[in-house]
């Protein structure tokens, strides 16, 4: 059923008017409360349409949901175009920055700790960061997501 609501909502729709869909995206999605694991692949999908103007905002309310996911931010903050969405891009790879500052230093320091805070949403949300954090160019957060990964696996989740 989850997936289903975040489709609903991010997925653009027939017959829909598509500037207050724009315009709604980051917002919806924000407020949507579905897990990352479910939101974040229908995001991404839309990063990949022909639309330039649609995956400004998709990037947008992806950014805003998984801060390890706003490479594309600084696309948007390089563009002409809406300077409230280049805005919102700038304050967005700012916290970004910020929070993953923080948080990969306690993933370095700390896994068990890091692990903790991220399974709030459960087994397959911290699966899914994890996973996501294999692809990071730190080595050593590589690594350290991979053990993560390998100890959830050995107790069965």
């Amino acid at each position: 059923m989850e997936y289903e609501i975040a489709e609903i909502v991010i997925m653009p729709g027939q017959d829909m008017n598509r500037a207050e869909y724009l315009q709604a995206l980051p917002r919806s999605v924000e407020f949507l409360g579905v897990p990352l694991w479910r939101s974040v692949p229908l995001l991404e999908k839309l990063l990949d349409d022909g639309d330039p103007e649609l995956r400004n905002f998709a990037c947008v309310a992806l950014g805003g949901i998984f801060r390890w996911a706003d490479r594309c931010l600084i696309d948007v903050v390089a563009q002409e175009g809406d300077t409230e969405l280049q805005t919102k891009a700038r304050e967005l790879i700012q916290r970004n920055a910020k929070i993953r500052k923080n948080e990969e230093k306690e993933l370095r320091l700390g896994p068990a700790i890091f692990f903790s805070r991220i399974t709030y949403g459960g087994a397959y949300e911290a699966r899914f960061t994890l996973e996501r954090l294999l692809k990071h160019p730190d080595p050593i957060i590589r690594e350290k997501a991979s053990d993560l990964l390998k100890q959830m696996a050995a107790v069965g989740y």
